[in-house]
C-alpha cells in the first residue's frame, strides 16, 4: 500500500506541473525595449510599393533600444512589411546564435500592444540569425516616423 501511495504522490498533476512546466517558465527572459518607428518604401512596379515599417539595422531605418537581449543576442530587425495595397506581415530577426535555437526560442513578441507567439510564426535560421515571421502585423505602418512604441520579447 505504501508503494502505491508514493507512486500516486509522484504522479500528481501539481507535481508534474512543477517539475516540467515551471522550470521552462523560470528560464524565460523578458527584454523590454522602445522601438522608434521608421519607414522605408521601395517601388516594385508602377502600381505596387514594398513598405517596411519599424526598425531594421541593415536597412538603416527606425531604431530599437536596447538592441541587446538577455543571453547576448541582438535584435537585427523588427518590422511590418507589405506590398501596398495588400496587408502587412510582421518579422523579427535576432542575431548572435552559434547554432539553430529553434522556433520555440521566442515565446512571444509584443509590440505596439499586439502579441504574437513564436510557435505561430514561420521560422528560419541562417548563419547565426533566426527569423520569425507572422501573417499579421504589429500596426506599425499607421504610426508616423519617430513614434515610440513599447516592445517586449520573451525568449529562452
Amino acid at each position: 500500500m505504501k508503494i502505491r501511495a508514493r507512486i500516486r504522490q509522484w504522479s500528481s498533476p501539481i507535481l508534474l506541473f512543477s517539475l516540467f512546466v515551471l522550470p521552462a517558465i523560470a528560464f524565460a527572459a523578458t527584454d523590454n525595449a522602445t522601438l522608434t518607428v521608421g519607414h522605408m518604401s521601395t517601388r516594385v512596379t508602377d502600381i505596387l510599393t514594398l513598405v517596411r515599417s519599424g526598425y531594421a539595422a541593415d536597412l538603416a531605418f527606425g531604431s530599437y533600444s536596447p538592441t541587446g537581449l538577455s543571453g547576448g543576442k541582438t535584435v537585427f530587425h523588427l518590422y511590418d512589411v507589405g506590398i501596398i495595397p495588400t496587408t502587412d506581415v510582421a518579422s523579427l530577426k535576432v542575431s548572435g546564435f552559434s547554432s539553430d535555437p529553434g522556433q520555440s526560442w521566442t515565446a512571444s513578441v509584443t509590440c505596439n500592444g499586439i502579441t504574437k507567439t513564436g510557435v505561430s510564426a514561420t521560422y528560419s535560421y541562417t548563419s547565426g540569425s533566426a527569423t520569425w515571421s507572422w501573417s499579421t502585423n504589429f500596426g506599425l505602418r499607421s504610426k508616423p516616423t519617430g513614434t515610440n512604441v513599447n516592445c517586449a520579447i520573451v525568449h529562452n
